[in-house]
């Protein structure tokens, strides 16, 4: 199955402990008759990793505090129904968390 980009909105975020006590983030995400999930990244450790996602989130889709993105528009990257990055809506910026993964492992 080929790569697909929608338009999608920000519905709401997460950024805190889940239900089992390990920290993370997590975005809503809504569009043409589909709302999907992107995050969920264990951000535990102490490598930097969970600053440098909501850093990669923020600076991509040109948002400076995390409590603004609800509302925000953007692009989402599909792969087999999975969104694997986010870009901004009219700019040629992406955040993709697998790139960022491989630097901190």
């Amino acid at each position: 199955m080929a790569r697909e980009i929608v338009n999608m909105q920000i519905t709401s975020t997460t950024l805190g402990r889940e239900d089992h006590g390990i920290f993370t983030a997590f975005l809503t995400l809504e569009g043409d008759s589909i709302g999907v999930g992107f995050g969920g990244y264990v951000f535990t450790d102490s490598s930097g990793f969970g600053i440098a996602f909501i850093d990669g989130v923020l600076s991509a889709l040109g948002v400076s505090r995390w409590e603004k993105l609800p509302g925000t528009y953007l692009r989402a990257e599909f792969d087999g129904g999975r969104v694997v990055r986010i870009g901004h809506i009219t700019k040629d910026r992406w955040f993709d968390p697998k790139e960022l993964a491989e630097r901190y492992t």
